[in-house]
């Protein structure tokens, strides 16, 4: 998957407050890890009847974030939940970005 910054990110409000509660991320910070060239993309293994994704990548808060997404038929990009990446997670992304520089 590609992206480029006139990707369209479209989001519930209900939703958006209610992780920005539980998580302290707005989803217009984590709509900002798709900026991130390193980012990585993998797909979710939920069983839900829609392809869920994740995204690992650094907001313009140079946080490193997890986002929960779903892209549409149109291109645009639905973010369902987004987190800090945990310890593991970061690891993860480091191993990743060691592998490209090498």
């Amino acid at each position: 998957m590609t992206y480029n910054s006139f990707d369209p990110f479209e989001w519930d409000s209900e939703k958006a407050i209610s992780n920005f509660k539980k998580h302290g991320i707005d989803f217009y910070e984590a709509s900002t890890i798709w900026s991130d060239a390193n980012g990585i993309d993998l797909m979710n293994n939920d069983e839900t009847d829609e392809i869920r994704w994740i995204r690992i990548g650094y907001s313009i808060k140079t946080r490193l974030l997890i986002a929960v997404y779903v892209e549409n038929y149109f291109g645009s990009i639905r973010l369902i939940s987004s987190r800090k990446a945990t310890m593991k997670e970061q690891q993860y992304y480091n191993f990743n970005l060691k592998m490209v520089i090498l």
